[in-house]
């Protein structure tokens, strides 16, 4: 319940916070202050502080930028959580506002609202360096664990050019200099040095590696053991959350989530629990597995163990064909709905098979359905193995022979994978439940070893019933936050994609953003972008006059065509005050942007859909924000047409209830990267007469702020 006392101590938090920063308090903070204490200081709990009832107490606020969002969760979601003896997990989207909340907003709470809590930063395995896997990368054929690596990973980590800098890395580690945080080592590191020597959830096998006690994301982790504040990133929470909670961060019942940039979380939890694999890439693999089970025997003797290590290739070949039926039916059968792909910008298939509404053909649901059977009979097989292993060392009076330990690991690191090929293989063989939201179903047609192979991939085409079942249904309570959560408006449609239509407080706390310092200008083009060659055509005739009195300016494409199209026809002298998306990082061209309009030299961003979000470019450094058409996203990938079949199931149309909606977040998105500070001004131009012509444009306007509206 939320008492005087709990709000005295949030209400002086903010006081002294603000007396400490000499600070006039802000409306739209005090509103969403409000709003949080509210929601998650009324949790009813049980005489041991866990939550009672079933409704999860989640709070969805969307704060206009310049509110100070970050502040706001910060002074009432601390003593909330202090009050209940709970733990929070501050998520992001980006790296970017991770260090700025860990660096920056959480140091600066703690030194000014009188607030005592400790915090600390969560990352995932990738940044942090794997002990095991340098040690074998610098002399796999001397480590005795090289008996657990499959061929083509040895190859990989034996790279001889590698050797100088892997050297570099040990030594600093060894000696101390080098805690083995990846964003810590002073230079920048190749994609090859960090696939060589980092590792994933499913090759890491936690406390059964014999390099555990050295490992430094494990010591990272007992960091956040100790802390009240852990800030992570939304792909570290979804990951812990799909192992059952508590694995890395705290259990979801002893924590209070909050999810900035909370617009990315549907969209990540879809990608997170979709599932893939290979049918040719799957039957290598197993033969790969089959030829270091062969070995095991040599060195561990054990009468189970040898067993174990004589059935389980068994069950391998039975594995093998079944997906080799599988292969069959794909590469013969002419009854399945394909479709080439060759010439796709978007996708590396060659071709694709999707199954309308995901519902798989009975005759590949039943073949899919004894690789699932068959997977379920291998996964209780590799435990019954790995539970022998564990006896073994178990019954040990003296030291643990390496060999075991070795096998022990390489068990973790095999069942989790034959586990996550198993849980693809239950999702694509599942029937469809009647009225319920259906799974997406697809095989793609890939290259792989400079052979065809083809990809079988489930996916929920919403996010919903995962995130009911692992995030909301178990956490003690949640934030929410993000300048873009309502589409047209209102917070149904996202409301609907996290599973919580009827289970949020939603609350809008607006900017205090002057928004008549901007004016929002459709030009009169005598093209539409459905004429595409004419359109860009109009839009490089416009764009020297359109920036002849900016500073600087941030020019936006939905696709990659049109932009190097536009770009093509520019006048030269144009196109040399231009820094384009592609020809370097996106760190490196907003660094250059803001060394030229320092210079007083005019510059102009130009970029697609990651220029539109997260880019803070206050002042002079743009006042002008041109959009080269409404960013409307066609729903042509698997999921998005699944998900508007079923739409169109229920005699919704999929058109304005997904790309309307969408299209006005990234509407909203784009035109905010004009206005970030309170005296900043300039003009938004739309090259997108749909805007004043379709029936939807009016939709669009209205989910704008009240910009200065001109139409040409």
């Amino acid at each position: 319940m939320l008492t005087d006392a709990l709000k005295k101590n949030i209400q002086g938090a903010y006081r002294q916070f603000l007396s400490e920063k000499d600070l006039k308090p802000r409306h739209g903070q005090k509103q969403m202050i409000a709003v949080l204490a509210r929601t998650l200081g009324n949790i009813k709990t049980d005489s041991d502080d866990n939550r009672m009832g079933t409704d999860p107490y989640v709070a969805l606020v969307e704060a206009g930028t310049g509110t100070g969002k970050t502040l706001s969760y910060l002074l009432s979601v601390i003593p909330i959580a202090k009050s209940h003896d709970k733990r929070i997990i501050i998520s992001t989207a980006t790296v970017a506002l991770q260090e700025q909340i860990v660096l920056k907003d959480l140091p600066d709470v703690h030194k000014n609202s009188g607030l005592e809590f400790t915090f600390a930063l969560a990352k995932g395995r990738r940044r942090y360096m794997c002990p095991v896997n340098l040690k074998l990368a610098i002399s796999p054929a001397q480590n005795d664990q090289n008996m657990f690596l499959f061929e083509d990973e040895v190859e990989l980590q034996t790279d001889r050019n590698l050797i100088p800098e892997l050297d570099r890395l040990a030594q600093a580690f060894e000696s101390d200099e080098w805690g083995g945080d990846i964003d810590d080592w002073p230079d920048d590191l190749s994609d090859e040095i960090k696939t060589v020597i980092t590792t994933d959830q499913h090759r890491c096998s936690g406390r059964k590696c014999p390099m555990y006690n050295q490992c430094p994301f494990f010591e990272a982790r007992q960091t956040l053991d100790k802390s009240d504040v852990i800030v992570a990133n939304h792909d570290l929470v979804l990951s812990d959350l799909s192992l059952g909670g508590g694995y890395v961060l705290p259990a979801p019942e002893d924590t209070i989530y909050v999810f900035d940039e909370g617009h990315h979380l549907p969209d990540k939890a879809i990608n997170h629990f979709s599932s893939q694999a290979g049918l040719m890439e799957s039957r290598l693999w197993h033969k790969q597995l089959d030829r270091v089970l062969a070995r095991i025997p040599q060195t561990v003797d054990d009468r189970r163990i040898d067993e174990f290590c004589r059935v389980i290739p068994v069950i391998h070949s039975e594995l093998n064909e079944y997906i080799q039926h599988n292969y069959d039916l794909f590469e013969h059968s002419t009854g399945l709905p394909r479709e080439e792909l060759r010439d796709s910008e978007h996708d590396k298939a060659l071709a694709r098979i999707r199954f309308d509404l995901g519902r798989v053909p009975e005759e590949l649901r039943e073949q899919s359905a004894q690789i699932k059977l068959t997977y379920n009979r291998l996964v209780l097989q590799y435990n019954k193995l790995l539970g022998a292993v564990d006896d073994l060392i178990e019954e040990k009076d003296k030291v643990v022979p390496a060999e075991l330990e070795q096998l022990q690991s390489w068990l973790s690191m095999v069942i989790s994978e034959v586990e996550r090929r198993q849980t693809l293989w239950i999702r694509f063989s599942e029937t469809p439940e009647e009225g319920a939201l259906p799974v997406a179903r697809w095989v793609d047609m890939v290259e792989y070893n400079h052979q065809v192979d083809y990809q079988v991939n489930t996916s929920p085409i919403m996010a919903s019933d995962d995130l009911k079942r692992f995030l909301w249904s178990r956490c003690f309570g949640a934030v929410v936050t993000s300048a873009t959560l309502t589409a047209l408006g209102k917070f149904d449609r996202y409301k609907t994609s996290v599973g919580l239509y009827n289970n949020a407080v939603s609350e809008q706390v607006m900017s205090p953003f002057d928004w008549q310092n901007a004016q929002l200008v459709v030009p009169n083009l005598r093209s539409l972008p459905s004429q595409e060659q004419q359109h860009s055509e109009d839009i490089a005739l416009r764009l020297p006059d359109l920036t002849k009195n900016d500073k600087g300016s941030l020019l936006l494409f939905s696709s990659r065509r049109q932009l190097q199209n536009v770009m093509s026809l520019v006048p030269s002298t144009y196109r040399e005050k231009c820094l384009i998306q592609g020809e370097m990082s996106k760190q490196e061209l907003i660094k250059r942007h803001k060394q030229r309009v320092d210079l007083g030299l005019p510059s102009v961003l130009v970029g697609l859909a990651s220029l539109a979000e997260g880019v803070d470019l206050p002042g002079d450094y743009c006042t002008h924000v041109m959009i080269a058409r409404i960013p409307f996203a066609v729903p042509d990938d698997p999921v998005g047409k699944t998900l508007s079949e079923w739409l169109e199931s229920r005699k919704i149309n999929p058109f304005f209830h997904i790309s309307v909606a969408d299209a006005s977040v990234k509407l909203v998105q784009a035109c905010g990267r004009l206005l970030r500070s309170e005296t900043d001004r300039g003009q938004i131009t739309l090259m997108d007469r749909r805007i004043v012509t379709q029936r939807y444009g009016q939709a669009l306007i209205d989910s704008l702020p009240p910009y200065r509206l001109v139409i040409e």
